[in-house]
């Protein structure tokens, strides 16, 4: 133990403190005051402008990402959760865009399989909640702009979102189910491209080993009070093992009209037509040896696989309620028909 004496100034006047205090809290406090200091002087030295009128390489202020799926729109460090913002460059960027694990294999906490089954669709597990759905995606909700794509029992598929119409993706991880309704192991909220002030026009063709294609098109515009963007897309894959192929068509659109400055109506549009998936069905160890590309044979002779239909019309009338510094509070109102 020790004497220290402290001087504090308080509204023009200084007081002197004299108190007993442990030296291993001394020595705790002046050391870590060393290291804050020497971060701060490392902070600023890293800001500093060398002098050829360049910047230091090594200091880099990140923009604020403002998290929408959350009930106030707020930056992610800000908002009590877990939650990972991804990019449009992970959707659209050198990617096949055939399933949704592609642009989310960067998550912390989150594994998806079956992504190359396309009969039992794809599956997603955040922190273990839904890793034991026999297929599917059980226990995460997802949402398209706002839209469930989960059923009121819980199970969600990923059949009619095409990546190729999503910019942005947001996802929670742990339990939501107080915000965001039947949610126990978190949220994946998709957001589609907004809509292009001037006309947009955009083709792409993909295609890869075991008879992969993807043909898309994408176009967008404004005009006056409406705009628009519509994304239609083809993929079929022969696959890598026999009784595995697979083909789809996709249309989403999205419409959006002012009414006035503070509200607007979106009517959202997703078609998707699933003929083939076929499924190839497990083989054992024996068997993937002799020829790990064949098919079980149960699988062949019942034609194990599934045929997909669904067409979803959705509208959203959106008011802006209260806009003051950085609060904005909307009230929106969706209604779909399946």
């Amino acid at each position: 133990m020790g004497i220290c004496i402290s001087l504090l100034k308080t509204q023009g006047i200084y007081i002197v403190y004299a108190h007993q205090i442990n030296f291993a809290l001394i020595s705790f406090i002046f050391f870590g005051a060393l290291n804050l200091f020497g971060q701060s002087e490392q902070s600023n030295e890293m800001k500093e402008i060398h002098s050829d009128g360049q910047i230091d390489t090594l200091y880099f202020e990140f923009k604020p990402i403002h998290v929408t799926a959350y009930p106030l729109n707020n930056t992610n460090l800000n908002v009590p959760l877990a939650v990972s913002s991804i990019g449009k460059k992970h959707f659209q960027y050198g990617q096949k865009q055939s399933a949704l694990n592609e642009a989310l294999l960067s998550v912390p906490g989150l594994f998806a399989m079956n992504a190359e089954n396309f009969s039992q669709d794809l599956r997603v597990a955040i922190r273990g909640f839904g890793a034991r759905a026999p297929f599917g995606i059980r226990g995460i909700r997802i949402l398209v702009d706002g839209i469930p794509e989960t059923t009121p029992d819980g199970q969600a598929q990923v059949d009619n979102i095409d990546l190729g119409f999503i910019s942005r993706a947001e996802v929670f991880r742990g339990s939501s189910s107080a915000l965001f309704g039947n949610a126990s192991g978190g949220m994946i909220n998709l957001i589609s491209e907004l809509p292009s002030h001037t006309s947009f026009y955009e083709a792409g063709l993909t295609a890869g080993q075991f008879g992969y294609q993807k043909v898309q098109f994408k176009t967008s515009n404004t005009i006056k009070n409406l705009s628009y963007v519509v994304h239609a897309s083809h993929n079929q894959n022969i696959g890598y093992r026999k009784h595995s192929n697979m083909k789809n068509y996709i249309l989403n659109g999205k419409a959006q009209l002012k009414i006035d400055p503070l509200s607007s109506i979106r009517f959202h549009v997703s078609v998707a037509n699933s003929p083939t998936a076929n499924d190839p069905g497990s083989l054992n160890i024996d068997q993937v040896k002799a020829d790990p590309r064949q098919a079980r044979d149960v699988n062949v002779k019942y034609q194990a696989g599934e045929s997909v239909s669904q067409n979803r019309l959705s509208m959203v009338y959106e008011r802006q309620v209260i806009q003051t510094g950085n609060l904005l509070i909307n009230f929106p109102l969706r209604a779909a028909v399946r």
